[in-house]
């Protein structure tokens, strides 16, 4: 007799993006970061379900499951997320890299300081990261907080001016983190999920 296949649930690309915005209090968004952190390697209880959720009744927790798979937020696989043996300050340039189309990308925190860059030099990259920490500050006040672009500006390199940069805050827990990215933002990229589950472990 054949065993039973082990089924994992995985967030989408659309999934991390969620987990990463910032907002009000909200059960799906608490799911997919938990389920971000524990690389998805099983599939959750029942009473873990309710406790992310929120919900007592275990068919409520299941229906809050169900909604997100509906959104894309969520998919069945029979592998959990892959696990990398690198050092997660060597894998975010990488990580980075693939959701730029330009390949040029970086994290700045709330001081204006660059955590990761990939595709530029160092000067390039502190000089990129002043800038996105002044327009996120002008920008936060005139966006809403669900709103994950804040803002795009042209970054003169040399005599021409660069491609537009894209500027998405992303919610880590006690940190607000802006992603910068050269061009258009690669939003189906795997990358993202990835990157959100190494960073809420980081930082969350």
């Amino acid at each position: 007799m054949r065993g039973a296949v082990r089924a994992f649930v995985i967030p989408t690309a659309a999934g991390a993006w969620y987990a990463l915005s910032a907002g009000a209090r909200d059960p799906r968004r608490a799911v997919l970061r938990h389920l971000l952190r524990d690389g998805a390697r099983r599939a959750p209880s029942v009473e873990e379900l309710c406790a992310w959720t929120g919900r007592a009744d275990s068919r409520e927790a299941r229906v809050v499951l169900f909604q997100m798979q509906r959104a894309g937020w969520l998919i069945g696989d029979v592998a959990p997320l892959p696990e990398r043996n690198e050092p997660p300050g060597d894998r975010l340039p990488a990580l980075l890299e693939a959701l730029s189309d330009r390949r040029q990308a970086l994290l700045v925190d709330e001081s204006g300081l660059c955590v990761a860059a990939a595709g530029m030099d160092e000067a390039t990259a502190q000089r990129v990261a002043g800038l996105a920490q002044v327009l996120h500050g002008l920008c936060r006040t005139l966006v809403s907080e669900d709103e994950k672009a804040v803002g795009v500006f042209q970054l003169t390199m040399g005599a021409e001016p660069s491609p537009g940069w894209t500027l998405c805050a992303l919610d880590v827990g006690c940190s607000r983190l802006l992603l910068g990215t050269c061009g258009n933002v690669y939003r189906e990229s795997d990358a993202i999920v990835e990157l959100a589950a190494l960073l809420l472990r980081r930082y969350e």
